[in-house]
């Protein structure tokens, strides 16, 4: 790695992972709508380790944190890729081990966040980042609900996807709320 890079990564390292997240998230809901193949799919979880990979590059951790980061995404990489390859019985364990790498995530850009004594332009970034990526972990929380209980969401489009339950979930968390996806169970309201 050049010095130049060594030098900028510091203070760019939260935007590069915010916009990496919004690029993902992007083309996930593209994927989803567009073109949805294995292939596709393949990318997009490539996308989400890199994403996870970033965040624990971006921080400060043990490295007993760090290797156990490691075997957990690489656990997250094997069984994402066997459920594409037709073992549907992984399901609920690939939405597990998201969660927890999501949760971790989380948990990480907050704690690498508020531990700065000021804030610059990269920590806001990692506030940001911090937040899409609290939305993401209720969008799977979300997805995870459909799935166990089909029907507890009334979706305006076709199919539960995860950037549909993304969607419902950022536009709870900012407020905004348009109406177009409904939770329908007292469990989900």
């Amino acid at each position: 790695m050049s010095a130049r890079l060594r030098e900028y990564l510091p203070r760019w390292q939260w935007r590069l992972l915010l916009g990496l997240l919004l690029f993902t998230l992007f083309y996930e809901a593209v994927r989803s709508t567009l073109f949805n193949g294995p292939y596709a799919e393949v990318i997009s979880y490539l996308f989400f380790g890199a994403i996870f990979i970033g965040t624990g590059a971006a921080a400060s951790v043990h490295q007993r944190v760090r290797q156990f980061s490691w075997l957990l995404l690489g656990t997250w990489l094997i069984f994402n890729m066997l459920r594409i390859s037709g073992t549907t019985s992984l399901l609920a364990t690939t939405s597990t081990l998201t969660g927890i790498i999501v949760l971790g995530c989380l948990a990480i850009t907050f704690r690498e966040v508020t531990r700065k004594d000021t804030a610059d332009l990269d920590t806001t970034f990692g506030a940001i980042f911090g937040y899409f990526l609290m939305a993401l972990s209720w969008g799977l929380f979300y997805e995870q609900m459909e799935s166990v209980r089909p029907g507890s969401f009334i979706l305006a489009d076709a199919g539960p996807t995860i950037s549909s339950f993304f969607y419902f979930s950022l536009v709870t968390i900012t407020t905004l709320g348009f109406g177009d996806i409904l939770p329908s169970t007292p469990l989900t309201r």
